[in-house]
């Protein structure tokens, strides 16, 4: 009678034994199948993908190079006398992508013609840099925001006043514009940058001015 009892035991824990190493051989087998065909290409594929993803964005990187015409009101302080004059110009930009189509960085070289307050004569350049952000409204139609920081060369005199002034002062400067895509490599764009003088010491206090840009991009 214990036999006979025992048997039903015994059976059962030779089933479970043989299902435990059915599946273990299952999956071992399996394990062998994806390290010869699916593991090797995964691999593969993660060793190429790096690349493909530098490669694609090296070639989103633009340059850009522009032409523009400004015309700019500048606050001049002498003597605790503040006095504006608006002064037109032109510049030339040169940019580059930092590694994305919506940001870049912009250096802006310009130059304004002589400007008369009575007998003063004002004289000024400027070179800026700029971070940007740019996007698109439309397809045809987009903006760019940004910030920087101007040097300002200005040079006044004032023979009546016996004042002869030469400074070079730094400035942030705050940009604000609109530009349409004319073609693919070709835009037309309006900004207005808002500056301020950055030190204390300095007559060149702060600016306002407009600018009509053309711009190439490749």
């Amino acid at each position: 009678m214990k036999n006979f009892l025992s048997f039903p035991i015994i059976l059962s824990v030779a089933l479970g034994m043989s299902f435990t190493l059915h599946s273990k051989i299952a999956k071992s087998a399996e394990y062998e199948e994806m390290t010869y065909d699916e593991l090797v290409n995964r691999l593969q594929k993660k060793k190429n993908k790096p690349l493909e993803t530098n490669r694609d964005s090296l070639e989103d990187i633009q340059l850009h190079a522009g032409f523009g015409l400004i015309n700019s009101v500048n606050t001049i302080e002498i003597n605790d006398i503040k006095k504006s004059k608006d002064q037109a110009g032109f510049q030339i930009s040169f940019g580059i992508d930092l590694f994305s189509p919506y940001f870049l960085c912009e250096t802006t070289l310009r130059n304004y013609e002589n400007a008369m307050i009575g007998s003063q004569t004002r004289n000024l350049r400027e070179l800026e840099l700029k971070v940007l952000h740019r996007d698109l409204f439309s397809p045809q139609l987009g903006y760019r925001l940004g910030l920087g920081i101007s040097n300002r060369s200005i040079r006044i005199s004032d023979p009546q006043q016996n004042i002869y002034l030469t400074e070079t002062s730094p400035a942030g400067l705050l940009v604000f514009g609109m530009e349409a895509l004319l073609t693919k490599n070709l835009s037309f764009g309006l900004d207005l940058n808002q500056k301020w003088a950055l030190v204390t010491r300095t007559a060149d206090k702060q600016a306002l001015d407009f600018t009509m840009r053309m711009d190439t991009h490749f």
